[in-house]
């Protein structure tokens, strides 16, 4: 997957493109189900697939007096698109100037970097300045520029629709099956590691939606490693400092690494002090 952080003049690509553009914090059923449509399309119009994100939740900085904490980080989100059969990805920086800009100068932006084949997304597609670059601003460029759009209605589930806001809450109160449903996947975190002792790791989580302090048994995983292992999750939040969770694997050593998914199972106490690691 070619990845290109920030908006460029530059050409990242010859080849004709299906693009979406999206938070896809997650990456839950909903946005598979698009990135599935989008690779089909690909495949079928010998184009490639491109995602163009942002690298922080835009809502932190549309209603910055609310918590907002992210399901992914950048490089978590990044490794689940690249998984999706995403070929291009585009990371930008959701900002201030991003907000200010035209949508005909943010898609003429776009168009600078790839041929756009098809454009795909949700009924509630919005960039640019006051929202205004929406499915039917793409529907009227189409009409001269020979660019297709294909938009999609968001998935459902249990009647309710698959959103990342409903999944932030199922993760905050500990339903990992439901989050596990809604996902496709076993809900996990990834984040840097701050430091390593002897089979205990310090990640830095303070972006990341978490489930409530506690002690959860888990499974951590790695790059550098060959396959996942068991460990005991610790979260707790103090106001006073970042927050820092703590990674306690069931083996002595392991290899230095740089960031470390993490798949909580269950709840197993409310304090590492009520629970004695073997």
């Amino acid at each position: 997957m070619k990845y290109q952080r920030g908006l460029t003049h530059h050409r990242l690509s010859d080849s004709p493109v299906i693009i979406a553009l999206g938070a896809f914090d997650g990456v839950h059923c909903g946005h598979q189900y698009l990135l599935s449509c989008g690779r089909k399309l690909a495949d079928d119009h010998h184009a490639l697939l491109a995602v163009l994100t942002f690298s922080s939740l835009p809502r932190m900085l549309l209603a910055p007096e609310e918590p907002s904490y992210a399901l992914t980080s950048s490089v978590h989100k990044r490794q689940l698109l690249e998984g999706a059969g995403v070929d291009i990805l585009i990371e930008v920086p959701f900002s201030k100037e991003l907000m200010a800009m035209e949508a005909s100068d943010f898609l003429q932006t776009v168009e600078s970097m790839v041929t756009i084949d098809t454009w795909i997304g949700g009924r509630d597609l919005r960039f640019g300045r006051g929202g205004a670059g929406n499915c039917s601003f793409l529907e009227k460029r189409s009409e001269y520029t020979g660019m297709k759009t294909l938009f999609f209605e968001r998935i459902s589930a249990s009647e309710e629709i698959v959103s990342s806001s409903r999944i932030r809450a199922l993760v905050m109160s500990g339903a990992f099956s439901e989050v596990h449903a809604l996902l496709g996947r076993p809900y996990s975190f990834m984040a840097p590691c701050l430091s390593s002792g002897r089979a205990v790791f310090l990640l830095d989580t303070s972006a990341l939606c978490l489930p409530s302090d506690g002690v959860y048994g888990a499974t951590v995983a790695a790059a550098e490693w060959r396959a996942s292992v068991d460990a005991v999750l610790c979260l707790h939040h103090d106001d006073r400092l970042p927050s820092l969770c703590e990674v306690i694997v069931d083996v002595a050593t392991l290899p230095a690494i740089d960031f470390l998914e993490v798949t909580p199972r269950i709840f197993l106490s409310p304090s590492k002090r009520d629970l004695l690691v073997q």
